[in-house]
């Protein structure tokens, strides 16, 4: 039986960011650490953030950008996002709410953690939230992978 060639997780990224109405990406070098699953990588990184940055950032994932989550820790999610994909190499979290359609993977290679994320605007809204809530992504979203990759270093 013919098997599907694996597409390594930087194309796949770079395939996920077109069609979207925001996207982005963060890499941090994690050389020597790609022994563990994506899952593994995404639960570190929000998991792993502080008590109070985890709080906050259910409460604007739930109550700011609307996004309908599961609880916290339900199986088959990560920090209450349902899991729509998950490879050892990658895995993709995706909610919806009335304004946007989220999705966040998460890759691991040889070289590094990248986190991307894609935006869809489902309402003219969507687009004025996420412009607020891009600027906390911006500069919380590194901050949260290079804690995750020192913690496991």
């Amino acid at each position: 039986m013919p098997t599907t060639p694996r597409v390594p997780p930087a194309r796949r990224v770079v395939a996920d960011l077109a069609g979207a109405d925001y996207a982005s990406a963060f890499t941090v070098p994690a050389a020597g650490l790609d022994s563990r699953t994506a899952a593994y990588w995404a639960r570190a990184v929000v998991l792993g953030a502080p008590f109070p940055v985890r709080w906050a950032l259910l409460a604007g994932w739930r109550h700011v950008l609307g996004l309908r989550l599961a609880p916290t820790y339900a199986p088959g999610h990560v920090l209450g996002w349902p899991v729509e994909q998950d490879e050892p190499g990658a895995i993709t979290l995706r909610a919806r709410s009335p304004l946007l359609l989220a999705r966040s993977t998460v890759s691991v290679d040889a070289v590094g953690l990248t986190w991307t994320t894609r935006v869809h605007f489902e309402r003219r809204a969507g687009r004025t939230v996420w412009a607020a809530a891009a600027q906390v992504h911006h500069r919380l979203l590194p901050l949260l992978l290079r804690r995750a990759v020192r913690r496991e270093a």
